[in-house]
């Protein structure tokens, strides 16, 4: 069961700091708010050399994750910003029923 990533308590952390917010958060904002330095990230060379790569893979992730949820109410959307790239979980405009 999906829910049960919660057990770790860096997810919960995350989970619940990303829940509260009055906007929606970068990636770097969720991950300070638990303590991970993402500069810290196995990707990040990669990142830095091919961003486009690491935004597609991070997006066909995170697709494939509300896919998974079977979760029609929110969306993965490709939101590239200065020095990197973000995909961002969105309100999806048009829940599929």
């Amino acid at each position: 069961m999906a829910i049960a990533v919660l057990d770790d308590d860096l997810r919960r952390g995350m989970y619940t700091f990303i829940r509260t917010a009055s906007r929606p958060v970068t990636r770097d904002e969720a991950a300070a708010a638990v303590g991970i330095s993402r500069k810290l990230a196995a990707f990040h060379p990669l990142a830095a050399k091919a961003p486009d790569v690491v935004c597609g893979i991070n997006h066909a992730f995170l697709t494939g994750v509300v896919d998974g949820l079977a979760a029609t109410s929110i969306r993965a959307v490709l939101d590239p910003g200065a020095g990197g790239c973000c995909v961002e979980l969105s309100a999806n405009p048009q829940p599929q029923q």
